[in-house]
């Protein structure tokens, strides 16, 4: 085992506790601020962080345990799906919307969780344009909230905004990163992934403390 690949394999798994940890940490405020004064989007977005934080965890037992377990597809979809609400609660500020809203992507986070129990019967995610589609799906997602929290920021300095607005380009671009890597196997685009989707959430975090 080279020096490279032990490096891979940890900035992965530390990417994976890293992106648990914050994600699940915005979740629980997202829903306990939820309880009191009853925003739809704040559900949405503890919700979607809820599913993103599963995801990771099970990325992350998946690589570590020797069952045989095929959660790809749990976590590109599940990534993806969650990005997208984030994205939709944002550019429409209906609450009637909000309210429709939160009702599908209760409906959807359901049958997510049914696919992720699902993993151990799926056949493995081994097509490269597959993955490279589910990976840049996520990216596009990431560079629309990227655009409408710097929009925000451009009309009202506000920390929130620019914190958000640099968490989102960076995830993105760690979604990039993953894609050039399947495309080309270099593990420094693995390596540099991770690091950029750890900056991300390092400044999703301090938007959450800003916030």
């Amino acid at each position: 085992m080279s020096n490279g690949f032990i490096n891979e394999e940890f900035m992965a798994n530390m990417g994976a506790i890293m992106l648990f940890a914050i994600a699940a940490f915005v979740a629980m405020r997202a829903l306990y601020v939820y309880s009191h004064i009853l925003s739809p989007r704040l559900f949405i977005l503890g919700l979607s962080m809820s599913i993103i934080s599963l995801t990771s965890i099970v990325d992350l037992l998946g690589r570590i345990t020797p069952i045989i377990v095929h959660t790809d597809w749990f976590v590109f979809i599940g990534q993806g799906v969650a990005l997208l609400f984030i994205m939709l609660s944002i550019f429409n500020n209906s609450d009637v919307y909000a309210q429709r809203l939160m009702r599908i992507q209760i409906l959807l986070s359901v049958l997510l969780v049914g696919l992720c129990f699902l993993s151990f019967t799926l056949p493995a995610l081994t097509d490269v344009p597959a993955e490279v589609l589910l990976t840049g799906i996520p990216a596009l997602i990431c560079f629309g909230i990227f655009y409408a929290y710097i929009s925000a920021f451009l009309k009202k300095q506000t920390r929130f905004s620019l914190l958000m607005s640099i968490a989102f380009i960076l995830i993105g671009l760690a979604y990039l990163m993953t894609q050039q890597f399947l495309l080309s196997d270099n593990s420094v685009l693995d390596i540099t992934s991770d690091i950029l989707n750890m900056l991300g959430l390092l400044s999703l975090l301090a938007a959450v403390f800003a916030g």
